[in-house]
């Protein structure tokens, strides 16, 4: 992926400077797991070693489709991206509420 974002950094010049590969990477994992509830819902449906086994020889179906090793990976690589959200998640949590425990309505005096 590094290799992708050099060459379109390059090809962005300056008016890609905002665009660094903290904020690609970040879009990449949020395709990732919304590519992922398609394949856990409907893809995924009475997956059996079998048929994995099966798939191995339909060069038209993903790995993900056709290797358990692959499948396995791509689980790891889900909750990489699943846990960076619940870290950013709960970070705006945490400065919500103390900004809100910190407007100044919420100071009042008696």
């Amino acid at each position: 992926l590094k290799f992708y974002f050099t060459r379109l950094a390059e090809l962005l010049g300056d008016r890609g400077e905002d665009f660094t590969f903290d904020v690609a990477m970040r879009l990449y994992d949020m395709c990732l797991l919304d590519y992922a509830r398609i394949v856990l819902s409907q893809f995924w449906k009475g997956m059996t070693p079998a048929k994995f086994a099966e798939n191995r020889a339909h060069m038209n179906k993903a790995m993900v489709y056709r290797d358990v090793r692959s499948a396995l990976y791509f689980l790891r690589r889900l909750d990489r991206a699943a846990t960076r959200f619940e870290v950013e998640f709960e970070k705006e949590n945490k400065k919500r509420k103390r900004d809100v425990a910190e407007a100044p309505e919420n100071h009042s005096e008696h």
